[in-house]
């Protein structure tokens, strides 16, 4: 027997509507006089083949076969009646950005992005407001440089005029040894 999914019981771990500590997500009862584990009637259900769902539902997404996408390449054999996209995890902004735009092209159904316009405008914004940053780092560099060489400059011409100095006092203490040595005495 088929299950349909509308009909599919939630297989809850026995017991986890009784204690908070235990998560309903199932786990396979195992006590010996478990109600549950013995099948008994008026207990919750276990899972089992039987609840399968059809070969043909199986593995798709709101009936359409899910397919992972990386790159622009891979959207280009994509049906829009039974496929839907989902987008790899290992992809960053920028290639994120160009497949959300492909897709929203091709009219494609995205599984992974709930509201595919209003991320494409975030990662716009993003991108924008890290270029703009991007640029203002290149100026202040670019400042710190200049500033940098106009210091160094200065220093030079500094250093020239005390060198220059430093000549003119070593020749006029000359001159006045000279003087005095050749003063008579």
């Amino acid at each position: 027997m088929l299950m349909n999914s509308k009909k599919k019981p939630e297989f809850r771990r026995q017991d986890s509507h009784k204690k908070a500590r235990l998560s309903p997500s199932w786990r396979r009862p195992r006590g010996l006089q478990s109600k549950m584990r013995l099948k008994k009637k008026g207990y919750p259900v276990s899972p089992s083949t039987g609840y399968k769902s059809s070969k043909s539902e199986r593995g798709k997404v709101r009936g359409l076969v899910p397919v992972k996408v990386e790159r622009i390449e891979d959207l280009k054999g994509i049906d829009s009646k039974t496929h839907c996209v989902e987008f790899s995890g290992r992809i960053g902004k920028k290639r994120k950005l160009e497949l959300l735009k492909a897709a929203l092209e091709m009219k494609l159904t995205i599984i992974n992005v709930r509201q595919p316009e209003e991320l494409l405008k975030k990662i716009e914004g993003e991108l924008s407001a890290k270029k703009k940053e991007k640029e203002e780092k290149a100026k202040k560099k670019e400042k710190a440089k200049e500033e940098l060489k106009k210091k160094a400059e200065e220093k030079e011409k500094k250093e020239k005029e005390e060198a220059q100095d430093d000549e003119e006092k070593k020749l006029k203490e000359k001159k006045e040894l000279d003087k005095v040595l050749t003063t008579k005495e």
